[in-house]
């Protein structure tokens, strides 16, 4: 059974596959969680949006789905801005998804106080659910 919710929820997706982005909305869509999305397209985006902190504060996002593996800046460099700038989210939390199946990106990825969980692509429903939204 979907868990529904009366307040909107949104969720941001960092990925620069559009096929990835495209399953990954599906599969929100199919979990009823979210009533919203915003895509990035990479991690240089996603950092200039988070760089705007008054906009950002205004429309946090409830989730941010941060792929690892993206050319130019990474999710791993995104990890470190929002580190380096002493970033806190006030409700938004933040989960890596990725293909990598090597155990040290999960070590690496809970060093950062910033994020809330590890999941692995392809999403399920059941991934967003563990997040506890």
């Amino acid at each position: 059974m979907s868990k529904t919710t009366n307040t909107a929820k949104t969720v941001w997706i960092v990925d620069d596959d559009p096929v990835a982005r495209l399953l990954i909305k599906k599969t929100i869509e199919r979990a009823a969680l979210f009533n919203f999305s915003k895509e990035f397209t990479d991690g240089t985006e996603f950092i200039e949006e988070l760089s705007n902190m008054e906009d950002f504060k205004l429309n946090e996002p409830d989730l941010i789905l941060l792929d690892i593996n993206m050319p130019d800046k990474n999710g791993w460099d995104v990890l470190d801005f929002i580190k380096e700038q002493g970033m806190s989210f006030r409700k938004s939390r933040l989960a890596l998804l990725t293909s990598s199946i090597n155990p040290k990106d999960r070590i690496r990825a809970f060093s950062y106080a910033s994020v809330s969980g590890f999941l692995n692509k392809p999403l399920s429903k059941e991934d967003l659910e563990s997040l506890n939204l």
